[in-house]
């Protein structure tokens, strides 16, 4: 374990009915500043409870912290703030507000413009603030970090000020929360862990166990989240755990990394993405890209979290990576580039980036701006090449670059966002259809690929009784091989008869 040194003074009021707290919670001050966002607490109820509890007491609101907090909104809450005397600052909101409210806590006691705070990474200097809680998330609510974007030139960086002296956080101010905001939050929280965790094995036996709880639980009550969000105690359990999961208490004494969450940062700051989407998308790619060095960690994590202690070396490895993909799947969000319409011009945007600022995250300090292309590159698309269903043979380059085997089975659903969960038949001898076919490279046209497996759908689900779900993405190119100059028979047969007689299509 490394040397470290701990300190957390944010002092926690959890549970139903806690927001009345505030009264007590805030000292006597001159003014007090309520931070909001856009509104979503009038409707359930928090912002009546908020100023109940405050009706004795001297403040003034700000609305419009937007999701990833702007300088030029904070600006004007500052400048406000200045002028009214603001000696304390209460945010009421998710992690965006609270971020938003520590640059304004540390802006009021500065005199140049704000955004230099935010190029110097720190300021401790502050008013104090207190939080409430509406959506777990950022873990913002028990830490001194932030993060904050710029309109005008599409940055976002970190900052660190003082802590909240404290934050009230009510389960039941998640109820009215859209799935897609919780969806994120837990992949937040879920990722905000495998940062402290997912670097260097047997460095601290009971940060490790602590994580690894936290992982757990956030993976047993996601899918019961989704079925039952008014569900006080699952809420609860999630909750604790975005505040748990970055308040420093797993973080003692161990290396961690963070590529995630800077490469995360720049997706947002060119595409305004949700945090939480983006590092759904990219965290996978940086398992991959980083297997090999991860590896003893990959390893602890997928048999301790996910139950994997059977297979080679390199399978347990792929089916951990695999496992944790196919989770935030499960959330209902996207895991590759290409569902958001990103591609090559965004990564060499970020490879840039990085190469200009010396970037070099990671617990090796090794992901520069070329291990960031190369992360991200292995999230463009929704076919992945490590599935065992899916076999690459490479040719005659002049003919054909790339020969691909799909097998199907009998009774199952293939979706091609959901490539890693496909099942297997109970029976090995079920009839068996085998799809043989050149796919065009991402550039060209989609319209030869969606004719194709349209036809291809309607063909196999005659045949064998065999779905393929297309879900929409059909739009998107399918990058396997390099030239689509044939779509080759495909084939389907069994071991001991023909199933469908071979058709060819030939598309120029």
């Amino acid at each position: 374990m490394n040397n470290f040194t701990f300190h957390n003074p944010t002092r926690l009021l959890f549970g139903k009915g806690m927001i009345e707290k505030l009264s007590t919670a805030i000292p006597m001050v001159h003014r007090i500043m309520i931070t909001f966002g856009g509104g979503s607490v009038k409707q359930n109820g928090v912002y009546d409870q908020v100023i109940k509890a405050l009706k004795d007491r001297d403040y003034i609101e700000f609305w419009g912290i937007e999701p990833n907090p702007t300088i030029e909104t904070l600006r004007e809450a500052i400048q406000i703030a200045k002028g009214k005397q603001v000696d304390f600052l209460l945010a009421v909101g998710g992690g965006s507000v609270i971020d938003g409210t520590k640059l304004i806590s540390a802006g009021i006691q500065y005199d140049g413009d704000p955004w230099e705070l935010v190029q110097k990474g720190y300021y401790y200097h502050t008013v104090p603030m207190g939080t409430v809680l509406t959506l777990p998330a950022t873990g913002s609510e028990m830490n001194s970090g932030a993060v904050i974007s710029r309109k005008e030139t599409q940055e976002k960086f970190p900052f660190y000020s003082n802590f909240p002296v404290f934050s009230i956080l009510d389960p039941e101010t998640t109820f009215s929360l859209p799935p897609y905001q919780v969806s994120c939050g837990i992949a937040d929280t879920f990722v905000h862990v495998m940062e402290q965790y997912m670097t260097t094995t047997d460095q601290s036996r009971l940060m490790d166990h602590w994580a690894e709880s936290i992982l757990s639980t956030l993976v047993e009550i996601a899918p019961k989240i989704k079925e039952d969000p008014r569900n006080y105690d699952l809420m609860a359990d999630f909750m604790l755990s975005a505040t748990m999961g970055l308040n420093g208490f797993i973080a003692m004494g161990v290396t961690q990394d963070w590529a995630t969450h800077m490469i995360g940062h720049e997706l947002t700051a060119l595409h305004g993405l949700t945090h939480g989407a983006t590092l759904a998308i990219v965290f996978p790619g940086t398992l991959r890209t980083l297997r090999k060095q991860k590896e003893g960690k990959i390893l602890q994590y997928g048999e301790r979290v996910w139950g994997i202690n059977s297979g080679t070396t390199e399978e347990r490895v792929s089916q951990a990576i695999e496992k944790t993909e196919q989770f935030f799947q499960s959330l209902g969000l996207s895991t590759r580039l290409s569902q958001e319409k990103i591609g090559d011009t965004t990564i060499t945007e970020i490879e840039n980036r990085f190469n200009e600022r010396n970037a070099a995250f990671g617990e090796a300090k090794n992901v520069t701006g070329s291990v960031a292309r190369e992360i991200l590159e292995g999230q463009m698309h929704q076919l992945q090449d490590t599935l065992t269903q899916i076999a690459l043979h490479h040719i005659d380059s002049f003919r054909h670059q790339e020969l691909v085997h799909m097998a199907f089975l009998r009774q199952h659903r293939f979706a091609l966002d959901q490539v890693p969960g496909i099942m297997l038949a109970q029976d090995p001898q079920d009839d068996l259809v085998m799809l043989l076919g050149i796919f065009r490279p991402m550039h060209d046209s989609p319209v030869g690929d969606r004719i194709f497996l349209e036809l291809l759908q309607k063909r196999v689900q005659m045949a064998v009784g065999v779905k393929l779900d297309l879900r929409g993405q059909l739009s998107q190119p399918l990058p396997l091989g390099k030239r689509m100059a044939h779509l080759i028979p495909f084939g389907t047969y069994h071991p001991k008869r023909m199933v469908v007689p071979s058709l060819i299509l030939l598309i120029l």
